[in-house]
């Protein structure tokens, strides 16, 4: 449409679009385009969903320059569309939709015509099987339509208003005067125009200045009765189709979707009820089987893990599976339980701990294979005794591991009765002692044991005599102890060599009697 350079409206444009299906999108357009045809502006509306759909760009304003006015229709990628009912006008919006005139049966049922007699005026417009007239006589003004639309100032003499002629009231044409509310009906108030006060009733209260809801009695709740709020039972829930929560009488409950009241042995209770040492705390109770666990690591839950472990959390009770043990689990990460008064372990200080998964002794650190027990002391107390030998040992860096004397777990085996340990063994002196810590708590508290006396042999007297074998060095090379099981040994071969001496004396001795 050529617009002759008129860029004081803007303009706007509608279809329906049906898409069946579209590559890209299917899309309207309102364009402008100057005295050359170069398009210099132009607007456009989406669709890429399947389906018949009303499509609008409204309020789009002619750039400087425009010629002509242009409603393009556009489809990207290709596609299966249909546009019915274009329209394009002038306005900031889409006007509705008015078909084309084109055959005879139209042209009779859409005209308009003003007819003038000496008494009478009648002016009609008809189109689509709608008339619009006004009929002026002597004794009347007659306007039949539609829609009457009147913009300008309008007054009616003589202050005469029907009922009849009054369909619409605006309250707010309402000035003075009473309004008895005991004879009104309000069918449709709107809420907007409530902006103060308090709405008052036997059971409700709402006061619009505080916001303060109060209810004496009542329910707010869905038609399903998945939400409900009972002011009457006192409770507050939400369900589903499996569970519902239930909020009454101090304590949360997951119950049976159907129940609207606590129950004896809910699913899940969360309440300040007895339970174990606790009189009135929190109290967090699973019927069957609980589990308290993360996102990420809420699976795998198995009483013995199988590889490595998946679960962080702690779980235990009657599963689907029968009564399962209690598991505190810390997946890869390891688990740490902390306790107690703290104490120094020479270098610093913090409470006993037990570490699951350490990787290495110092208890420090995560994701290890190592299980640190860190303490003052640690005390094993068992009924049972057994007349084995020791067989295992406790390593300078705490490690505890089995002492095994099979040769298959020994390398390098060098078999000898060499007499220079036992030698050397038998220089050694033997020492009586008291242990500096015994002394030192019968210092600090007089109603400690007294100190005992100790015998046995010194770790330096053995590394001073070059009886390394012998002795036991920590991590940094410094003397820790005495290998005891090992002293006895070196005794046997020197052992060995004076039973082989006395024999041969015997011999020899034998010999000369029977000379």
């Amino acid at each position: 449409m050529v617009i002759g350079q008129d860029i004081s409206t803007p303009w706007s444009a509608s279809a329906y679009l049906n898409v069946d299906t579209v590559g890209i999108a299917a899309m309207i357009i309102v364009e402008f385009y100057d005295t050359k045809g170069v398009r210099i502006g132009y607007k456009e509306t989406h669709k890429t969903s399947r389906g018949l759909e009303l499509i609008k760009v409204e309020n789009v304003v002619p750039p400087a320059g425009t010629e002509t006015v242009c409603l393009s229709f556009r489809v990207h990628g290709g596609g299966h569309i249909a546009m019915i009912c274009p329209m394009l006008n002038q306005g900031t919006t889409a006007a509705a939709y008015i078909s084309d005139i084109t055959t005879n049966a139209d042209l009779e049922h859409a005209y308009s015509a003003i007819l003038q007699t000496q008494d009478q005026i009648t002016l009609r417009v008809e189109k689509n099987g709608i008339i619009n007239a006004i009929n002026v006589t002597p004794e009347k003004i007659k306007i039949s339509g539609n829609k009457l639309h009147i913009t300008a100032d309008t007054y009616i003499d003589n202050e005469i208003v029907k009922n009849s002629m009054i369909e619409n009231l605006s309250a707010d044409k309402l000035t003075a005067g009473t309004i008895n509310a005991d004879i009104i009906q309000v069918i449709h108030l709107n809420a907007n125009n409530i902006t103060t006060g308090t709405i008052n009733g036997s059971n409700l209260s709402i006061n619009l200045n505080t916001g303060n809801v109060e209810f004496q009695k009542g329910r707010i709740h869905s038609s399903d009765n998945a939400i409900d709020i009972n002011i009457n039972s006192k409770y507050m829930s939400v369900a589903d189709k499996d569970n519902r929560i239930l909020i009454s009488g101090g304590e949360i409950q997951m119950i049976q979707p159907q129940f609207f009241d606590r129950q004896t042995s809910p699913y899940v209770r969360i309440s300040n009820a007895q339970a174990g040492a606790s009189w009135g705390g929190a109290t967090f109770w699973g019927r069957d089987y609980f589990v308290v666990t993360n996102g990420a690591n809420d699976g795998s839950i198995f009483s013995s893990p199988l590889g490595e472990e998946k679960f962080a959390g702690i779980s235990g009770g009657h599963s689907t599976s029968g009564w399962q043990v209690t598991k505190i689990g810390g997946a890869e990460r390891g688990v740490i339980i902390s306790g107690g008064r703290e104490y120094n372990n020479g270098y610093i200080s913090y409470s006993p701990f037990i570490r699951v998964g350490d990787p290495g002794h110092a208890g420090t650190g995560l994701h290890g294979k190592n299980i640190t027990v860190m303490a003052d002391y640690i005390y094993l107390n068992s009924p049972h005794s057994t007349s084995h030998g020791a067989n295992a040992y406790l390593a300078p860096d705490g490690a505890l591991v089995p002492s095994n004397s099979a040769a298959k777990y020994k390398t390098d085996i060098v078999r000898t009765f060499e007499t220079q340990l036992g030698d050397k063994l038998l220089e050694v002196p033997v020492a009586h002692w008291k242990d500096k810590e015994e002394v030192l708590t019968k210092t600090l508290d007089p109603d400690a044991k007294t100190p005992e006396t100790y015998f046995g042999m010194i770790a330096d007297d053995l590394d001073d005599a070059g009886l390394n074998e012998l002795v036991e060095y920590d991590d940094k090379g410094s003397v820790r102890g005495i290998q005891y099981d090992r002293v006895a040994l070196a005794l046997i071969p020197l052992i060995r060599n004076y039973r082989d001496r006395i024999t041969e004396l015997e011999t020899e001795v034998k010999e000369m009697k029977e000379v």
